[in-house]
């Protein structure tokens, strides 16, 4: 493993260790109405998204935040909420049809090359990217694109009576 890919690889793991910390915070900063609802179901993911939607006026919102990330200057809260939305979403989908959080840090040609991916499906090994469905989602503006995202997936998968979750095999 090179420089970059072991710094990126520490990097992810920094932001995986507070998942539950991270969604927390997440949650203090939405209505409570809102939280109530987030029940990690694919209908929740309306619920969610319809919120995204009315945050972030278009996709040029997200990108804005992601430059001032870029260029180290403070992203504020709507870099938290933007965050915790994908945390929110990735766990979801953890939750309803199992696989686990990664970070590609092998080839930097991978388009999710250092970004937080939901993996782990010999069925279907492409893997699906949940900060790139919340940033979708605020360019397609019908708040319904993730869970159709997921439902697609869902159906692609064979049912498996009693199954849970893998489990990630880097947390061993």
């Amino acid at each position: 493993m090179n420089d970059e890919a072991a710094m990126l690889k520490e990097k992810y793991d920094s932001w995986y260790v507070v998942m539950d910390d991270a969604l927390e915070e997440f949650y203090d900063l939405l209505p409570p109405d809102l939280c109530e609802k987030l029940d990690y179901s694919f209908a929740s993911l309306d619920v969610l998204e319809d919120w995204i939607l009315l945050q972030f006026s278009s996709i040029d919102d997200i990108q804005k935040i992601l430059l001032r990330i870029r260029e180290g200057r403070e992203p504020g809260k709507e870099a938290q909420i933007l965050d915790g939305a994908s945390r929110y979403v990735g766990e979801t989908f953890i939750r309803l049809i199992g696989g686990y959080w990664d970070v590609p840090t092998d080839d930097p040609r991978n388009v999710y090359y250092g970004i937080p991916i939901v993996t782990g499906y010999k069925e279907r090994p492409t893997p699906e990217c949940p900060i790139t469905l919340v940033t979708a989602s605020t360019d397609r503006r019908t708040g319904k694109y993730i869970r159709t995202v997921f439902e697609n997936i869902s159906r692609s998968l064979p049912k498996k009576a009693g199954s849970t979750p893998l489990s990630n095999p880097l947390s061993k």
